[in-house]
C-alpha cells in the first residue's frame, strides 16, 4: 500500500561515556557486627595527627577512613563470596554421599553447621540489600524471586539521573549538570532579604516568675 507520509518514528542512537565522578561512599549496618571493623576505624582513627583546624582534621580523618574501609569491604566481600562457594559445594557433596550411601553422625552434624553458616552469609546479603535499595518489604525466599529482582532494577533505572530539563533546555553533561544543580540549590536556601523583626528586648517569663 503507497503511503504519502511515513509513520515511521526515527530513532537516534548516541553512543557517550559520562563520567558523573566517584560514586559516593555507603556504610552498611552489618559491617559494624563484623571482625576486624572496629579494628580499622580505631587504627585509621588514632594515626591521623591534628592540623590544627579541627573541621580540617575531621575532614582528613573521614577521608582516611573511606580509603581503607574501602580496601577492608573489598577483601571482606571476596572472601565471603569464596567462603559461600565452599560452604555450598560442601554441602552439596554431603547431600550426594546421603544420598548414595548415607551419613554418618559426624557428618550429619557437619552438615547442619554448614546449613548454619550458609544462612548466615545469607542473612548479610539481605542486609545489605535492605539497606542499599531501602526496601522494607523483603522476607526470606524474595532474594531469588523474579519479581524481587524486577523490583530492585526498577529502584535502580527512577534513582538514575541522565540528565535535567534547565530554563527550557535538556542537559546531560555531567559538569553542566552539576552546575545546574549548584546553582538552583543557592537560589533554593539563599536569603532574598534581611528579616523584619528582631527579638532583641524581648522579655520572657520565667517559670520561677510564675511562682
Amino acid at each position: 500500500m503507497v503511503r504519502e507520509v511515513s509513520d515511521h518514528c526515527a530513532i537516534v542512537v548516541k553512543e557517550k561515556v559520562l563520567d558523573w565522578g566517584p560514586k559516593p561512599f555507603k556504610l552498611f549496618d552489618v559491617w559494624q557486627n563484623e571482625q576486624g571493623f572496629k579494628q580499622v576505624v580505631k587504627s585509621v582513627w588514632d594515626k591521623r595527627e591534628s592540623t590544627g583546624c579541627r573541621l580540617e582534621t575531621l575532614k582528613d580523618k573521614l577521608k582516611g577512613l573511606k580509603t581503607e574501609l574501602k580496601k577492608w569491604t573489598r577483601e571482606k566481600c571476596y572472601k565471603d563470596k569464596n567462603r559461600k562457594l565452599e560452604v555450598i559445594q560442601e554441602i552439596e557433596r554431603l547431600d550426594q554421599k546421603d544420598e548414595d550411601s548415607g551419613l554418618e553422625e559426624v557428618l550429619r552434624k557437619r552438615r547442619v553447621e554448614l546449613l548454619s553458616v550458609l544462612n548466615e552469609l545469607n542473612e548479610k546479603e539481605m542486609m545489605i540489600l535492605r539497606q542499599k535499595y531501602r526496601v522494607d518489604w523483603i522476607v526470606k525466599g524474595d532474594r531469588n524471586s523474579r519479581y524481587f529482582h524486577s523490583r530492585i532494577r526498577w529502584r535502580w533505572k527512577t534513582n538514575e539521573l541522565n540528565g535535567l530539563m534547565f530554563d527550557g533546555q535538556w542537559i546531560d553533561e555531567p559538569n553542566l549538570v552539576k552546575g545546574c544543580v549548584k546553582r538552583f540549590m543557592e537560589e533554593k536556601f539563599a536569603a532574598k532579604q534581611e528579616m523584619g523583626w528582631s527579638l532583641d528586648g524581648v522579655q520572657f517569663k520565667s517559670s520561677m516568675d510564675q511562682n
